[in-house]
């Protein structure tokens, strides 16, 4: 017995181009499309210099947008680390602005500030108290 071959018909919108496997999607889209482009049409020019204007704004306020967005990211990301009783290297050199090689480094020599390591080779660790009174101690005057 052969395959019967299925035929999918596909119709699109003529103005905007979204196909559909309905005919009568295809045909409400284009009454849409029909009706927004009528009412585009007999904008004033006032509101049309309004909606330009507006798209233009949005336009223009989006990387400004995105760049609030990342910098409100970063706070929050620095909130979370404020808010752990143990910090890794890595996260002390995100929060304090101290190297995490720097503070391997004088982790391997027996200096910097006090850590927690619970088994050798294990992740270390530091807290908020230790890291503040390094810092104090190591105070240069001038």
């Amino acid at each position: 017995m052969a395959d019967q071959a299925s035929v999918i018909k596909v119709f699109s919108c003529p103005l905007c181009g979204r196909s559909s496997n309905h005919e009568e999607d295809a045909q409400r889209c284009y009454e849409r499309c029909t009706q927004a482009r009528a009412a585009e049409q007999s904008q004033t020019p006032d509101a049309m210099a309004r909606t330009l204007l507006r798209e233009e704004l949005q336009r223009g306020l989006e990387p400004i947008f995105d760049g609030l967005r990342t910098g409100m990211e970063q706070v929050a990301e620095l909130e979370a680390l404020k808010r752990k009783e143990f910090l890794t290297s890595k996260e002390v050199a995100r929060l304090y602005g101290i190297p995490y090689a720097t503070l391997d480094t004088l982790r391997s020599r027996g200096g910097g500030p006090a850590y927690h390591q619970v088994h050798r080779g294990g992740t270390v660790l530091y807290r908020h108290e230790d890291i503040r009174e390094y810092v104090t101690r190591a105070r240069v005057r001038g």
